[in-house]
Protein backbone atom coordinates (compact mmCIF):
# COMPACT_ATOMS: atom_id res chain seq x y z
CA UNK A 1 0.00 0.00 0.00
CA UNK A 2 1.59 3.31 -1.00
CA UNK A 3 2.32 6.06 1.77
CA UNK A 4 -0.41 8.33 0.10
CA UNK A 5 -3.14 5.73 0.12
CA UNK A 6 -2.44 4.57 3.98
CA UNK A 7 -2.58 8.74 4.93
CA UNK A 8 -5.45 8.80 2.72
CA UNK A 9 -7.34 5.93 5.03
CA UNK A 10 -6.05 7.62 7.95
CA UNK A 11 -9.06 10.21 7.29
CA UNK A 12 -12.42 10.17 8.44
CA UNK A 13 -14.69 9.40 5.59
CA UNK A 14 -17.39 10.99 7.10
CA UNK A 15 -16.14 14.48 6.81
CA UNK A 16 -16.81 13.96 3.15
CA UNK A 17 -20.56 14.00 3.22
CA UNK A 18 -22.35 17.14 2.51
CA UNK A 19 -24.88 16.93 5.45
CA UNK A 20 -28.89 16.65 5.02
CA UNK A 21 -30.87 18.84 6.69
CA UNK A 22 -33.22 17.12 9.35
CA UNK A 23 -36.00 19.87 8.66
CA UNK A 24 -37.82 21.62 5.90
CA UNK A 25 -35.45 25.05 4.93
CA UNK A 26 -36.82 28.00 3.30
CA UNK A 27 -35.79 28.17 -0.15
CA UNK A 28 -33.46 31.30 -0.43
CA UNK A 29 -33.89 32.33 -4.35
CA UNK A 30 -31.73 35.64 -3.78
CA UNK A 31 -28.80 33.78 -1.72
CA UNK A 32 -28.49 30.58 -4.60
CA UNK A 33 -28.52 33.22 -7.41
CA UNK A 34 -25.70 35.07 -5.26
CA UNK A 35 -23.71 31.88 -5.05
CA UNK A 36 -23.66 30.73 -8.58
CA UNK A 37 -22.53 34.69 -9.30
CA UNK A 38 -19.82 33.57 -7.45
CA UNK A 39 -18.99 30.63 -9.43
CA UNK A 40 -17.06 33.06 -11.72
CA UNK A 41 -14.84 34.12 -9.45
CA UNK A 42 -11.63 32.14 -7.90
CA UNK A 43 -13.25 32.38 -4.48
CA UNK A 44 -16.30 32.54 -2.85
CA UNK A 45 -16.84 32.98 1.10
CA UNK A 46 -19.64 32.63 3.16
CA UNK A 47 -19.74 34.47 6.17
CA UNK A 48 -22.01 35.08 9.60
CA UNK A 49 -22.06 34.29 12.95
CA UNK A 50 -22.43 30.23 14.39
CA UNK A 51 -26.07 29.21 14.48
CA UNK A 52 -27.19 31.41 11.14
CA UNK A 53 -26.98 28.16 9.12
CA UNK A 54 -24.30 28.59 6.71
CA UNK A 55 -23.70 24.77 6.28
CA UNK A 56 -27.75 24.19 5.74
CA UNK A 57 -27.83 26.94 3.21
CA UNK A 58 -24.79 25.82 1.07
CA UNK A 59 -25.18 22.26 1.29
CA UNK A 60 -29.37 23.00 -0.37
CA UNK A 61 -27.43 25.34 -2.87
CA UNK A 62 -25.14 22.19 -3.58
CA UNK A 63 -27.94 19.65 -3.83
CA UNK A 64 -30.01 21.77 -5.80
CA UNK A 65 -27.89 21.38 -8.89
CA UNK A 66 -28.23 18.96 -11.27
CA UNK A 67 -25.98 15.83 -11.72
CA UNK A 68 -22.57 17.22 -14.12
CA UNK A 69 -24.13 20.76 -13.45
CA UNK A 70 -21.61 21.77 -10.65
CA UNK A 71 -18.72 19.76 -9.13
CA UNK A 72 -18.93 19.79 -5.24
CA UNK A 73 -16.24 19.28 -3.01
CA UNK A 74 -17.20 19.00 0.33
CA UNK A 75 -14.91 18.18 3.39
CA UNK A 76 -16.31 19.36 7.08
CA UNK A 77 -13.48 20.57 9.30
CA UNK A 78 -12.79 21.57 12.62
CA UNK A 79 -10.40 22.84 15.61
CA UNK A 80 -8.77 19.00 15.72
CA UNK A 81 -7.72 19.59 11.60
CA UNK A 82 -5.96 22.62 12.36
CA UNK A 83 -2.50 21.64 11.33
CA UNK A 84 -1.49 22.15 7.68
CA UNK A 85 -0.42 18.71 6.76
CA UNK A 86 -4.24 17.20 7.92
CA UNK A 87 -5.96 19.96 6.49
CA UNK A 88 -4.39 20.08 3.36
CA UNK A 89 -4.88 16.21 3.55
CA UNK A 90 -8.44 16.70 3.92
CA UNK A 91 -9.24 19.38 0.88
CA UNK A 92 -7.06 18.02 -1.27
CA UNK A 93 -9.34 14.32 -0.62
CA UNK A 94 -12.10 15.75 -1.06
CA UNK A 95 -10.67 17.72 -4.60
CA UNK A 96 -9.65 13.97 -5.29
CA UNK A 97 -12.84 12.37 -4.99
CA UNK A 98 -14.62 14.80 -7.59
CA UNK A 99 -11.37 14.26 -10.29
CA UNK A 100 -10.20 11.10 -9.70
CA UNK A 101 -6.28 11.40 -10.13
CA UNK A 102 -6.29 15.26 -11.09
CA UNK A 103 -5.25 16.11 -7.17
CA UNK A 104 -3.44 12.50 -6.51
CA UNK A 105 0.44 13.60 -7.20
CA UNK A 106 -0.34 16.06 -4.61
CA UNK A 107 -1.60 13.74 -2.43
CA UNK A 108 1.46 11.75 -2.74
CA UNK A 109 3.91 14.71 -2.28
CA UNK A 110 2.08 15.31 0.72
Amino acid sequence: MSDSRAFDEALLTTKFFMPVASHAVIPRARLFTLLDEGLARPLTLVSAPAGFGKLTFVSAWARSKLPGEQEVAWVSLNEENNEQRRFWAYVLTALERCRPGTYQPFLTIL
